[in-house]
């Protein structure tokens, strides 16, 4: 494929020019929590802009992006796109400009072969600099060099007026002119060359130290003008997908490209991404590809896209995109099951939900607020169940009922808030070297105890399954706590054993527990993680234990990890595709479990009468006479069963007994043995057990002329019971097992007045 070679040859190209190659960064930031996915090729080289590495000064790189800000543009115009493959290169404190220019333009023209009449470059205004090499250095004629303000040519966009502060610097865009249209038709930027020699403070402008370069041209886009076509949906990145989705089409209906082309983008997004770990979920980065699923399934819809069908499309993705990232090809079969099940999830929910709205005289923004809070569906999907009933939502009015219930949930956190007041209280008295005792309550050195523990437990999982394994929530409460991460398989026994082994070794160590505030991007830096954390201030707290845990976290805390005393996991087990959840008890707790386990051995034990040593040998002993005692049982029955069927006729075609103290599973199996006795007929069973009257009918070799299913429900009805079934096959039962002889008579009747009909 184009893209794959016109990815190696960049990478090879800057790797001869002195630049160290980096393979791509995962979509998930490492130590950003600030950003939900990685969005351009330098977010993995932040640090080094800031603090210039000594072993090497110069990176390259194909960086996986994901970015949502102008998802709405995506299918509409030539080239948005939500994920897509950043190509890059980077000076860090090296070179500058001059080096930075010559060698985009000689990568295109020469390595490319692109003419040099079809390109054009703008620059800052104010940045001469970069126009001189462009006009003396390349030769570029002046009509083909625009220069253009801070809107455009600034990074960050109008940083000099609007700030943000932080390094800053002019830009120089690339520009390839297909000769006609509209600007936006004729030209197609390529490539973006960012020179950050500012640094803005508190609104002035100060020269960096260090001048750095950061460039970033679109793997997608320059694919598809090597390949000649405008539209990058019409290039070899798209087109198997695209060919994909429409072998699925069940109609003849038009075809919306619009459709066509978004459900082509966002499944790459969503297939990479979750490759990189994200799960589908309600906040963050999960809410994201949630989001993207449940808008393809809605445009799929109206295509005549069978449901479920984005699962089906996973492989064309993965096939394409195999040689550069093996881990997608690794991860197929997890990434299919986990797009299953969310598109399962969303037709569910909507079902419900449209269940909801028929049962609802008055659809308003009270209803569409109980669709949100009850099933999780976003704005946007509840204006499209609403739109057709003719309804029109007041945006503003909904959110109002999501602020109120923000306000309860903040009301409901009253408890854990007090833990924090308390721990300030407690803090301030320790300062003031007064005494403390009182402070802190026993619930709230349980939460302290619990919450220090997910932290030792996040350390474990990570240790022992890999760096992918990431937060995905916790609810801490002073009895027990619950950890969901992301991990795709089964927890063994074994490796439960060996999280709580190395949890407990570390309580038992009585490492202490530090607290220290920070500056974010220095704690990021020294490693600190914080993947299912809020948006952070520009000062963090970060929680460090030992040499194997540093965490952005502002919760309560134990002071050194023996004061949890000791830690127990009691569950563990999948609460969705790709996310599993461990409970588990601390402290007092863990302790009183364990001794109501040790009673109930003890009790086990008496009951047995055995040692408690002795307890498993003496169930297997036991299980084992148990197998013998049902086999036993098993042939017992066969032969009455058999007996009770001893004088049928094989040519009998009524046939209608009473039994005692059978139940339906055995009226079933007694109606195997009398079909095989009858060669034609109807039969019918009824039995007593546990005040309640069970009846079974079944048919041989009467298709068409006798139906069961209408039998039993007809004889129910008249007796007061409950019944149906197939042709073939009906069970029913009355509640007080009355009139047995009665039942009889009816319904033999009934069985023969349908042979005289049939």
């Amino acid at each position: 494929m184009i893209a794959d070679e016109i990815r190696e040859r960049f990478l090879r190209f800057f790797e001869k020019r002195g630049h160290k190659v980096f393979p791509s960064s995962s979509l998930l930031p490492k130590d950003d929590p600030s950003l939900l996915f990685t969005s351009a090729g330098m977010n993995q080289f932040k640090e080094y802009f800031l603090h210039p590495p000594s072993e090497f000064r110069r990176a390259t790189s194909c960086q996986k992006c994901l970015r949502t800000a102008d998802i709405e543009e995506v299918g509409r115009s030539l080239g948005h796109h939500t994920f897509f493959e950043m190509l890059g290169n980077f000076s860090f404190g090296d070179y500058f400009k001059e080096e930075a220019i010559e060698w985009a333009w000689e990568f295109l023209t020469s390595e490319l072969k692109i003419a040099p009449e079809r390109l054009l470059v703008s620059v800052f205004k104010e940045d001469e600099e970069s126009y001189q090499i462009w006009r003396k250095k390349i030769g570029i004629s002046e009509e083909r060099i625009k220069r253009f303000g801070e809107k455009e040519n600034f990074w960050p966009s109008n940083a000099l007026k609007e700030g943000p502060d932080g390094p800053c610097g002019p830009c120089s865009e690339i520009f390839y002119d297909w000769g006609e249209g509209s600007f936006e038709e004729r030209f197609t930027e390529i490539w973006n060359l960012v020179f950050t020699q500012f640094n803005r403070k508190e609104g002035k402008i100060e020269k960096l130290k260090n001048r750095n370069v950061d460039t970033g041209m679109g793997l997608e886009r320059i694919s598809a003008l090597i390949e000649g076509v405008k539209d990058d949906f019409e290039s070899e990145v798209f087109k198997p997908i695209i060919k994909s989705i429409l072998s699925l089409r069940s109609s003849d209906r038009p075809l919306l490209r619009y459709n066509v082309n978004v459900i082509a983008d966002h499944l790459r997004a969503i297939v990479f991404a979750i490759a990189d770990g994200v799960i589908p979920a309600n906040e963050r980065e999960g809410y994201i590809i949630r989001k993207l699923i449940r808008k393809t399934e809605y445009l799929g819809k109206q295509i005549s896209l069978p449901n479920p069908f984005l699962y089906r499309l996973i492989s064309p993705v993965v096939e394409l995109s195999k040689n550069a990232y093996p881990l997608l090809k690794e991860e197929e079969g997890r990434i299919k099951e986990i797009v299953k099940e969310e598109e399962e999830r969303f037709l569910r929910t909507m079902e419900r939900a449209k269940t909801i709205l028929e049962g609802e005289k008055v659809i308003d923004e009270q209803t569409a607020f109980k669709l949100y809070d009850t099933y999780g569906l976003p704005y946007e999907e509840i204006e499209t169940l609403i739109l057709p009933r003719g309804v029109r939502l007041d945006k503003s009015k909904f959110m109002s009922y999501v602020e109120e219930q923000r306000r309860r949930s903040r009301a409901s956190s009253l408890f854990k808030e007090e833990i924090f007041a308390k721990m300030d209280e407690k803090e301030k008295a320790r300062k003031k070297g007064l005494p403390i005792e009182g402070v802190w309550g026993e619930e709230e050195v349980d939460v302290a105890r619990n919450h220090t523990a997910t932290h030792l437990l996040h350390s474990v999982l990570r240790e022992m399954l890999g760096e992918n394994v990431r937060q995905a929530g916790s609810i801490i409460f002073p009895h027990y706590f619950h950890f969901d991460f992301t991990h795709s398989k089964t927890l063994s026994e074994e490796e439960l054993e060996e999280i709580e082994r190395r949890i407990n070794e570390r309580i038992l160590r009585d490492d202490r527990v530090e607290k220290k505030v920070m500056d974010k991007e220095k704690a990021l830096a020294e490693g600190a993680i914080g993947f299912f954390e809020e948006k952070y201030e520009k000062e963090v707290v970060v929680v460090s234990i030992g040499d194997y845990s540093k965490e952005l976290c502002k919760g309560v805390h134990v002071r050194a990890t023996g004061e949890i005393g000791l830690f127990k996991i009691t569950k563990e087990g999948s609460i969705g595709a790709g996310v599993r959840r461990i409970e588990a008890l601390t402290g007092r707790f863990a302790y009183k479990w364990i001794k109501e386990q040790e009673r109930k051995v003890k009790e086990l034990s008496r009951l047995l009468s055995t040692s408690p040593e002795k307890i498993v040998a003496r169930v297997k002993e036991i299980s084992e006479q148990v197998k013998k005692v049902k086999k036993k049982n098993e042939r017992l029955r066969k032969e009455l069963f058999s007996y009770y069927a001893r004088d049928l006729d094989e040519r009998e075609r009524v046939v209608v007994r009473k039994f005692s103290d059978l139940d339906l599973p055995e009226l079933r199996e007694l109606s195997d043995v009398f079909k095989q006795k009858i060669r034609e007929g109807a039969i019918g069973l009824l039995s007593l057990k546990d005040r309640k009257l069970y009846l079974m009918m079944v048919s041989k070799g009467l298709r068409g002329r006798i139906h069961c299913g209408n039998l039993i429900a007809e004889l129910c009805k008249e007796i007061g019971g409950k019944g149906g079934g197939k042709e073939e096959f009906a069970q029913g039962y009355i509640e007080e097992g009355k009139g047995v002889e009665k039942v009889l008579t009816l319904w033999k009747e009934k069985i023969r007045e349908s042979f005289e009909n049939s």
